[in-house]
């Protein structure tokens, strides 16, 4: 780069276009098109490397070419296994504050609200498919100026506030350069994007000149169509009034300390800036909006390898012996007949009683083709097999069991052998998504400068309304319970919290044992018994609130969840902020926990009394259930 801070605009754009002259990856390219050729069952194709296209060789009129696309079911099983279980995501509190804890729990509502509202599990999902597809695929977060409420400005145009959005960035939209060892490493990006002239003109007020010579062949889309296709070729329709965008990042240098953003069309620049963040308020560090989900990492390489190309092999293989047995069948059927030259007055038409006359210098007769050997049909059971070795799907995987394998136990076990081989896949998937929901939480806390209103969905299918502004948010710290996303089996999680019961190391009589028992094994009193909680637990809190802030007014009464009053009491009496408050309100507030207390101990003693007469008319009952005390 040169010493010179860029800002004329003409070496702008030759800048990016330098840049883009160092992406070399058209042999991946290839390899991406191809696996998603074979994912759409169009398989009898090669890589043309001189010319980067896929190609279907003529085939002539008597050869067959079967196709039984494996790849497809084996992606699509990855693909529910990965994504059948949904994220939980929690915020980390900035410390253990009062405050703090209450602002990531705003966090966390404002994470549930943009889940559904962006629809983040299907674009989840759509992600996902890409990354077992083409090996890599992106998620960019960004600020879409067009969403949000609408305002007039002060010459009475009609604007948006804005709001966060977010999109999948296939492989073949994003540039960069594919030298470096791994995505810690890559130091810019340039997103490529076709639109029209006039979407250009409205969005950054610059006017560009239709891009000559456009056409749907120049666009993956229209690739990926071509493949879906059963024709050799397509007619690629013009593109009017369009042109490509590109959309440059480049992380912070010593010339640029805050990174900077060029975007470019037709030798124009639309937009310049010096800084990737979200102005001076950001004192974050600066990142590239772009979070890659890699599906099998390769040891020193930036680009990874998938499940597609694994197999591709394979299946290219299997095609043929399931086609040659076929031919052989076709010519079983309908042999070659030989016959001396002029002996046949008429064609045979192989109908069914036919009758044919010939002359008497020879007989025709029908060459039989030999029988094919037995060791095309072992290649086509060993085929099979190392399909699943290399998918590392076995019949449990696809909803049978092996011959002589009856233990329910068993079943289990192979089918989490199975799933623990996507333990890598699904930790790359984890930690693409909470990178891009850490980055969406930041939009929110830097940009949200003035109050929003969002609604959500809260328990018992209840809409809450929740009011805040981004600087409410002292957290962005997104993480996610990894446990629950490689659970395999419901019904083997819920007969392990029963088990966890019988042993003793759950109680039921706990209200958080309960609230945990109840969930997994999915009661429909769950919502009710889980807001009740809730709702005890944020009384607590606010009474708390209370006491910090000198007010003495909260009460006790008897109707009070008072176990769960005297945990949050307790919480808040361990704090240094209660250890501040001076003793007349720390006298008050252990007055109150003691109320609570004696209500507790009452309700104890109470609930002991009315089991008493119940044990001693009831006979002892022989239980073979280990208790707690063993």
């Amino acid at each position: 780069m040169d010493e010179q801070k860029i800002v004329n605009e003409q070496d702008l754009t030759s800048f990016v276009e330098k840049q883009l002259q160092k992406c070399k990856r058209d042999a991946y390219e290839l390899q991406a098109y191809q696996n998603i050729s074979y994912f759409l069952g169009k398989q009898w194709i090669k890589a043309d490397r001189t010319t980067n296209r896929l190609i279907e060789p003529i085939a002539e009129p008597w050869q067959v070419r079967f196709v039984a696309n494996k790849i497809q079911p084996i992606v699509r099983t990855e693909l529910a296994k990965m994504t059948k279980n949904k994220f939980v995501m929690y915020v980390n509190p900035a410390t253990t504050d009062n405050n703090d804890i209450r602002a990531a729990r705003v966090a966390e509502k404002v994470v549930e609200w943009a889940e559904y509202e962006l629809g983040l599990q299907e674009l989840d999902r759509d992600n996902c498919l890409w990354g077992l597809c083409t090996g890599i695929s992106f998620v960019k977060p960004y600020w879409n100026p067009n969403k949000g409420r609408q305002f007039e400005d002060l010459d009475g145009n009609l604007m948006h506030e804005g709001d966060i959005d977010c999109c999948i960035v296939p492989f073949f939209e994003l540039k960069f350069d594919t030298s470096c060892s791994s995505w810690e490493d890559v130091t810019w990006v340039c997103h490529d994007k076709v639109r029209t002239v006039e979407y250009i003109k409205d969005t950054y007020g610059v006017e560009v000149q239709p891009e000559q010579g456009l056409t749907a062949s120049n666009l993956y889309e229209a690739k990926i169509l071509t493949l879906a296709t059963a024709g050799n070729g397509i007619a690629y329709q013009k593109l009017e009034n369009s042109a490509v965008i590109h959309e440059y990042w480049e992380l912070p240098t010593a010339q640029f300390p805050n990174g900077r953003r060029i975007t470019t069309c037709d030798d124009k620049v639309l937009l310049y800036e010096e800084d990737i963040g979200f102005g001076e308020q950001d004192d974050t560090k600066r990142e590239l909006p772009f979070f890659p989900f890699m599906h099998i990492k390769v040891p020193g390489r930036l680009m990874p390898t998938c499940l597609c190309e694994q197999l591709i092999p394979i299946q290219r293989e299997y095609n043929k012996c399931r086609s040659q047995i076929i031919e052989n069948k076709n010519l079983v059927g309908n042999p070659i007949l030989i016959a001396p030259r002029g002996c046949l007055d008429e064609e045979p038409t192989n109908e069914p009683g036919q009758f044919i006359e010939y002359n008497p210098i020879g007989k025709p007769e029908y060459l039989q083709p030999p029988q094919l050997g037995t060791e095309i049909y072992q290649n086509i059971d060993i085929l099979n097999a190392e399909l699943e070795f290399v998918s590392g799907q076995h019949e449990t995987s696809h909803g049978s069991t092996p011959t002589g394998v009856t233990s329910g136990t068993a079943i289990g076990y192979l089918q989490e052998q199975d799933d623990t081989k996507l333990g890598p896949s699904i930790a790359n998937f984890i930690s693409c998504k909470q990178k891009y929901m850490r980055y969406l939480l930041k939009m929110v806390q830097k940009m949200y400068d003035l109050e929003r209103t969002v609604r959500i969905a809260g328990d018992n299918q209840k809409v809450e309304t929740l009011h805040f502004k981004g600087s409410d948010l002292t957290s962005i710290d997104v993480r996610i319970n990894e446990s629950t996303m490689y659970q395999t089996s419901k019904a083997a999680m819920q007969d392990y919290v029963i088990k966890m019961v019988q042993y003793g190391l759950l109680l039921p009589t706990n209200e958080r044992d309960r609230q945990l028992i109840m969930k997994t094994l999915e009661f429909g009193i769950m919502d009710d018994v889980y807001s009740e909680f809730e709702q005890d637990t944020s009384q607590a809190q606010t009474e708390n609130d209370k006491f910090q802030n000198g007010d003495i007014s909260p009460d006790v009464r008897d109707f009070y969840n008072h176990d769960a009053h005297v945990k949050e009491h307790n919480k808040f009496r361990k704090s240094e902020t209660y250890m501040q408050l001076p003793d007349e309100l720390k006298a008050y507030v252990d007055a109150h926990v003691a109320q609570h207390m004696e209500f507790y101990t009452q309700q104890i003693l109470g609930d002991m009394q009315a089991q008493q007469p119940q044990a001693e008319t009831q006979p002892p009952a022989v239980s073979d259930t280990p208790t707690a005390q063993g």
